[in-house]
This record gives C-alpha cells, sequence and structure tokens, in this order.
C-alpha cells in the first residue's frame, strides 16, 4: 500500500523525511524546519517518515481562512490522486463531514436515556456507544500499549465485544460471530485468536473461549428474533465438517462440562480462563477454574431457553439437569466457609481460600457465583457484601487481596506485576460491570449505581493529568490502592468494559433489554432517582419509555402501561406493540 498526504491549493514546502524535518539533534518540540521558517521539500524511500506542511498566510484582522489537509493510506497511487481530485474542495468536504455525522447519528439513535445523573447520559448516549463500535471493529488488535504482529482478534474478547453493538448493528455482529465459530473445533473447543486478513486461528488451551460463543449467539436472537439462524451451517476449524450454529453451541458446553474436567469434576483451567495470567497447570493437567464453572453456569441457562424456543424440550432438560450438577459441585468444593474460592492449582491447592496468605478473596468468584445462579440468596449478600467491604475503593473494585508480592510459580502471570497493578490486585475494570449486575441481581440499586459511577471516564474530568486517560473512554485497568500511583489509569480505548458497562448500564441498572418475544422493563436505579426516560428503537418498532418512582425505591414491582393500557408483568409483548409505542412504569 501507499501513504498519501496533500493539502488542498497551493503549499509553500513541504517535509516527507523525518531527519530532514526535525534536523540531526532536533526534536518535535524544535523542529529544524521551525527554525529555517520552511521545509526542504524531502522525498524519502525508507528511513521515517513525516506529513510536514508549511504554508505562507496573511490574515487581515477578523479574517477567516480554511485549509483542507488530508493524510491517508491506500492500495495503489492511483487511489490517492482519485481522492485528492474528488476531495481537494471545501464544497465535497463539507458533503463528506455531514455524511459522517449522519452515520454517527444514526448509530447512537438506536439508544439514547436522560436520567437524573448526566455523566450516564454522556457516556450512554454518545461515548460509550462510539467506544463499542470501535472495539467491536478492531477487539484488541492495535493498541499503543501492546505491540506486536502476534496478537489478533480474541474469541472470547470479540464475543463480548459484539454485546455493546447488538441494539445497533445486529447483522455485523452476526458476521463476526460466524467468523468466531469458524475457529472452534468438532470437540467443542477453539482457537484463543483469530486473524481478520486470514480467518486463521492461533492458540488452544483456555477453558472459557468457547462458552462465549453462547452469550453472543443468545444476545443476537434475542435482539432480532432471527431464531432461524440456529440453523446456519458453519465449518469446523479444522475443515474435517461443519454443524449447525445450534450444534456448534453443544459442542461448547458439553465440551466444558463432560470432556475437560478435573478432580473436582469442575472445568480444566488449562492456559488460563478469563484471567489470561492465572496459569496454574504447570503439567499435571489438574488445576480447575471457578470462573470458567460459573460461565457454564450462565450458559447452560441460556441453552436451556434456547432450547425451549426450538421446542427441542429434551434438549432443554438436560441443559438444566447439567446446570443443577454444577452448581451442586461448585458449592460443594469450592465453598470456603465464608466466600468462593477463585480455582484449585495443579497440586490440589485453593487459590483465593480463607487460608491463603495472598490472593485470598477474589472479586470474579464471588460476582459470577452470582450471576450464574449458584450461590443461593443469602450467601450471595453475604459474598457481595464482603466484596464491598474488602475490595472496593474510590476508584474501583480491586480484582483480589492481598496481592501477591514477588513471582510464584505455581500461579504465574499474575505474581509478575507489582502490587496493584492490573491482574495483581489493580482495578481491572471489565470485572467492574459484572459486581453491578450482581448487585442488581441482589435488586441493590443503590451500590449497583455507585459501583457503575465508580468507574464512569467524565468522573475524572476535574483530575485528568493525575488519571492520564481520556475522560470520555473507558480503560483496561486502573491502578489500585497497594500501587504508589493509585488512582492512574492505563490501555485506554480497546477494552471489553466498555461493552460490558453498556450491558450494565442499560439491561441491568435501567432494567430495559431484550428477550425472545419481548421487552423486559426491569429497572433496578438509585432510590434518588424520581424517574427517567428512554428511547429504544427494537425490531422495526419505537418504544419511549417513562419509569416513574414516586416512592423513592431502587426496584420492585410496578404498574407497566404500553399505550395508556395497564399490562400485567414487566413485558411488552412484540404481539402487543404497535409501530410506535409509548410506555411508561411505574415503581
Amino acid at each position: 500500500g501507499f501513504s498519501f498526504f496533500f493539502k488542498a491549493g497551493k503549499l509553500h514546502s513541504y517535509d516527507c523525511g523525518r531527519d530532514q524535518f526535525l534536523g540531526l539533534y532536533g526534536d518535535e518540540g524544535k523542529p529544524l524546519a521551525l527554525e529555517k521558517g520552511e521545509c526542504s521539500n524531502s522525498e524519502i524511500f525508507r528511513a521515517n517518515g513525516v506529513a510536514a506542511t508549511c504554508l505562507e498566510v496573511e490574515l487581515d484582522p477578523a479574517e477567516e481562512k480554511e485549509f483542507l489537509y488530508f493524510l491517508g493510506k491506500v492500495d495503489r497511487r492511483e487511489d490517492a490522486l482519485e481522492i485528492q481530485k474528488t476531495y481537494g474542495n471545501s464544497k465535497s468536504v463539507d458533503a463528506m463531514w455531514r455524511e459522517l455525522n449522519e452515520y454517527w447519528k444514526e448509530f447512537i439513535s438506536h439508544f439514547h436515556v436522560h436520567t437524573p445523573d448526566e455523566r450516564m447520559n454522556l457516556m450512554l448516549n454518545t461515548w460509550n456507544q462510539y467506544q463499542n463500535m470501535v472495539t467491536f471493529n478492531w477487539s484488541r488488535f492495535v493498541s499503543m500499549y501492546q505491540l506486536g504482529i502476534a496478537r489478533g482478534l480474541g474469541t472470547r474478547d470479540s464475543n463480548q465485544d459484539t454485546l455493546g453493538v447488538m441494539h445497533t448493528i445486529p447483522e455485523e455482529a452476526k458476521k463476526l460471530i460466524i467468523r468466531l465459530l469458524k475457529i472452534q473445533f468438532p470437540e467443542g473447543d477453539s482457537y484463543h485468536q483469530f486473524f481478520p486478513l486470514t480467518g486463521k486461528g492461533d492458540g488452544k488451551g483456555f477453558s472459557d473461549d468457547h462458552l462465549w460463543y453462547i452469550l453472543s449467539v443468545s444476545a443476537y436472537l434475542k435482539e432480532t428474533g432471527n431464531i432461524e439462524f440456529l440453523e446456519e451451517i458453519v465449518p469446523f476449524a479444522d475443515g474435517k465438517g461443519s454443524a449447525s450454529v445450534y450444534e456448534h453451541l453443544f459442542r461448547a458446553v458439553n465440551f466444558s462440562m463432560n470432556k475437560k474436567i478435573g478432580p473436582n469434576d469442575l472445568p480444566l483451567i488449562g492456559k488460563a480462563d478469563w484471567n489470561d495470567t492465572l496459569n496454574l497447570d504447570k503439567g499435571k493437567g489438574k488445576a480447575e477454574s471457578i470462573f470458567t464453572a460459573n460461565l457454564l453456569g450462565v450458559a447452560l441457562q441460556e441453552m436451556s431457553e434456547i432450547a425451549h424456543w426450538l421446542k427441542k424440550e429434551g434438549d432443554a432438560e438436560n441443559y438444566e439437569e447439567w446446570y443443577s450438577q454444577m452448581k451442586n459441585r461448585v458449592n460443594k468444593v469450592a465453598w470456603d466457609g465464608e466466600w468462593y474460592i477463585r480455582a484449585f492449582d495443579d497440586f490440589g491447592g485453593k487459590i483465593g481460600s480463607v487460608s491463603s496468605k495472598k490472593g485470598k478473596f477474589y472479586l470474579n468468584a464471588q460476582s459470577w457465583s452470582v450471576l450464574s445462579g449458584f450461590a443461593e440468596k443469602k450467601r450471595a449478600i453475604q459474598i457481595m457484601d464482603l466484596v464491598y467491604e474488602r475490595l472496593n475503593t474510590q476508584h474501583g473494585i480491586i480484582l483480589f487481596e492481598p496481592p501477591y508480592e514477588g513471582y510464584d510459580k505455581k500461579i504465574g502471570g499474575t505474581t509478575t506485576y507489582p502490587p496493584g497493578a492490573k491482574e495483581n490486585s489493580g482495578i481491572f475494570c471489565h470485572a467492574n460491570p459484572w459486581a453491578v449486575i450482581a448487585e442488581t441481581i441482589l435488586r441493590r440499586g443503590d451500590r449497583a449505581f455507585m459501583y457503575y459511577s465508580q468507574i464512569l471516564p467524565p468522573r475524572w474530568n476535574e483530575t485528568a493529568d493525575s488519571f492520564e486517560i481520556e475522560p470520555y473512554v473507558y480503560c483496561q485497568n486502573i491502578l489500585g490502592r497497594h500501587h504508589p500511583q493509585f488512582g492512574l489509569g492505563r490501555n485506554s480505548w480497546l477494552t471489553g468494559t466498555a461493552a460490558w458497562n453498556f450491558v450494565a448500564g442499560v439491561y441491568y441498572i435501567l432494567g430495559i433489554r431484550p428477550d425472545y418475544d419481548s421487552l423486559i422493563i426491569d429497572p433496578c436505579v438509585p432510590s434518588s432517582w424520581d424517574e427517567f426516560t428512554c428511547r429504544r428503537r427494537f425490531r422495526g418498532r419505537l418504544f419511549t419509555i417513562r419509569v416513574e418512582n414516586p416512592d423513592g425505591r431502587c426496584t420492585g414491582p410496578g404498574q407497566l402501561f404500553l399505550n395508556g393500557e395497564e399490562i400485567e408483568g414487566n413485558r411488552i409483548f412484540l404481539s402487543k406493540a404497535e409501530k410506535e409505542n409509548k410506555v411508561r412504569f411505574v415503581l
């Protein structure tokens, strides 16, 4: 390909060579061209390039002039010349700018909310949706933080990223899901990542990758109602046959339930689970993941629902039986008296146990026990109260405490970070919305919203210098309380935090989420809110929703009105909806 730059109209001088522009001892703060007052018209065919231009401008008082600059990359030289010819004037640029604005206006028009919290409005209506789209397109493929050519689009990452755009571009999400299903193996597991240019996969042995397929597919089905998608035939990664999407999903849960289980009949962790740095398998092949067991529980519940919709009642009963078995296993061996452990290591030892000296209490082991429903109500309240007491900080919830100090070969990569950084007791933002969702499941709206608000980027507007991340996008992690730079954000833009915070904020706090045949209205909001309004486009219909909270509740049963008529429950069935609908829900 070719890189190009140009300015519309006359140019005084230019530089393509970095050394010529900066000078031998110059830098970006004091380039040689600035001292000389002109560029040197340098051209290069190797070395470091720049796109530098120089222009002489005369302005009368209050006079305005507009200049158009273009920078881009094309496959052929002729394409650059065509762009220069087409867009090298103000009229065409204005038209292109309007077209771009219309595109984004349409993109964010599928959902719009007005709540008493302006920062939430700003994020959900604009920036969160924008970041969801960027992350959907790029996953973790490009990054200023993690460089190298070996990084593809992650299987778990990309499946989760679909959740943040499903409400607006479900068909594009479906295309990505199909590409991801193509890197699944007949046994049920999958490659860890694939390269978007070739579609080829890479890396195996992670315990959770294949289970995220169920979450992305079920989200697509609920958003579109396109149940026929489950019949679509998709090939396997090894080229040895193909199967329906439904069969792909069945093989995924069957793999974790029956094929790769350890001494406690829990899923083997393999290379790792969601936490890539929790590397417990040291060659014995016995380390087990409680996280993956809980993720399997969520997947089995979704599979049961899917089977019901397909009228495969025998399959649904089977998934429910598997769910019950896994729930019993987790509660039998993973409950440690006060909380759930995080994993078993390769030698039968417990990670995240009451008896552990370091890494005693893990966030994900608790929040996902609530998400899966494995923790009964009393136990769920107990463990989530401990999350608040032991892990919460003013900048977000840390992954676990206390941190590891120094490398521990039994634990692996987690212990290579300093205390309070990244996976070693840092605030891993991706895991925070799971705690938000867990609190809404427990119907505790005030705490759910507090957790949600703690990592909202605009809250750092006044202290952006200490945060160091753009105050309009989510970052991957924030240094935790055990680190001397507590509150410093790292790795912005390309993170699963964006999609999950949108899901947590919209589907669980506001409680507006799609189901197979209906739109559910199930808010769990701060008790201080008196009302909020929302506009949601769903399957070709428009829903204008007002939720009223006259008695200062967080949640609870309410009165639901559709187009002025009261209906029972908290579901708006599509069979009763019109093209445009006014919805009122009174807590």
